[in-house]
């Protein structure tokens, strides 16, 4: 999955995009961030996600 693919995609195009990746490959989704990235999921126990 290509996320950005031309300058013509709008802010709402490339969050779907990268929204879409993060659920369905998190390997390649993180490829996307730095390496000292830190997540922050401040709603993830409304989820039933370990703090």
């Amino acid at each position: 999955m290509q996320i950005i693919q031309n300058s013509e995609q709008t802010i709402e195009e490339i969050f779907d995009a990268q929204l879409a990746l993060s659920c369905t490959n998190i390997e390649a989704w993180s490829d996307l961030l730095a390496e000292d990235a830190i997540m922050e999921i401040p709603y993830a126990s409304t989820i039933s996600a370990p703090p």
